[in-house]
């Protein structure tokens, strides 16, 4: 006959160390898996910038290379005619591109999703040569 101590099984002490082992693994995993999807979500949002300000470069760029006539200064948002063709940075820090057809957002288009400023400054005086 076999005695109450003879039985196979677990003890208290055991099941209650693994329990406690078993949770510091699990709360180790999600605590690496919330450090890279933070890390991912950061970098997906650092490359959207990055990509938008590329292109708004390159956009500018190529504007600049096809004008006749480039003037830098401040453009008050109200006196827009609509003739005219010009690049802007409006109040909410995106670059637009106003043409007789339309505007053209050449960075986000949502002001929201903005995280950075844009700023020209004078880096050399270039003389005007007229023709």
């Amino acid at each position: 006959m076999r005695g109450l101590a003879d039985t196979d099984g677990f003890t208290l002490v055991e099941l209650l160390l693994t329990v406690a082992l078993v949770s510091l693994v699990i709360t180790g995993g999600f605590r690496l898996y919330y450090f890279a999807d933070r890390s991912f979500v950061s970098g997906t949002l650092t490359a959207d910038v990055q990509t938008d300000v590329q292109i708004a470069i390159r956009r500018i760029t190529e504007e600049l290379s096809l004008a006749h006539f480039v003037e830098f200064g401040r453009l008050p948002e109200s006196s827009l005619d609509a003739a005219d063709h010009f690049i802007y940075v409006n109040s909410k820090g995106q670059v637009v591109l106003h043409r007789h057809n339309g505007i053209q957002f050449l960075t986000s288009a949502d002001p929201e999703a903005v995280q950075y400023a844009l700023s020209f400054e004078a880096v050399a005086e270039i003389p005007i040569l007229y023709m």
